[in-house]
C-alpha cells in the first residue's frame, strides 16, 4: 500500500490495487473513521470496481483515505471519480467549504494533487510489473 501525505490536511492517502489479499489486509489493518470494523463482504474484487474508504489505521491511529482500484479501473475517469470521493472525505472531516461562484480553487488544487498521487502510484505499478 503506497502512502501519500495530504498536507496541510490531517489525513493520509493510501492507494493499492484491488484484489483478495488487499481486501483482507485493509479489513485487518484499518477501521472505518467511526471506529467500526470494515467487513470483508463489503469489498468485492470485481471487474471495474474501485473503493474509497475514510479510515483509521489500527497500528498508529492515523486517519486517512484508502483507495483501491481494480485493474479495469486504472484510468483517468476512475482516477477523477475516486479523487472526488477523497476530497469529499477531507471536506467533511476538516471543515472545508464549497463556495458558489468562486471557482473553489482550494478544492481544484486538492483534486489535482490527489490525481497526481494516483498517477504516481499507477506509474510505479507499471515499472514494478515490467
Amino acid at each position: 500500500m503506497k502512502e501519500y501525505e495530504l498536507t496541510p490536511y490531517p489525513r493520509k492517502l493510501w492507494v493499492e490495487i484491488l484484489c483478495k489479499e488487499t481486501i483482507k489486509s485493509v479489513c485487518k489493518n484499518y477501521n472505518y473513521i467511526d471506529g467500526e470494523p470494515i467487513p470483508e463482504d463489503e469489498l468485492k474484487d470485481e471487474k471495474g470496481a474501485a473503493y474509497t474508504l475514510h479510515c483509521e489505521r489500527k497500528k498508529d491511529g492515523k486517519y486517512g483515505i484508502v483507495v483501491l482500484f481494480s485493474a479495469e479501473s486504472l484510468n483517468a475517469p476512475y482516477f477523477a471519480h475516486e479523487a472526488f470521493h477523497v476530497i469529499d472525505c477531507i471536506v467533511n472531516a476538516c471543515g472545508l467549504r464549497y463556495v458558489n461562484d468562486t471557482g473553489n480553487e482550494h478544492i481544484a488544487y486538492l483534486i489535482q494533487y490527489v490525481v497526481s498521487c494516483f498517477e504516481d502510484w499507477f506509474n510505479k505499478q507499471i515499472i514494478r510489473n515490467k
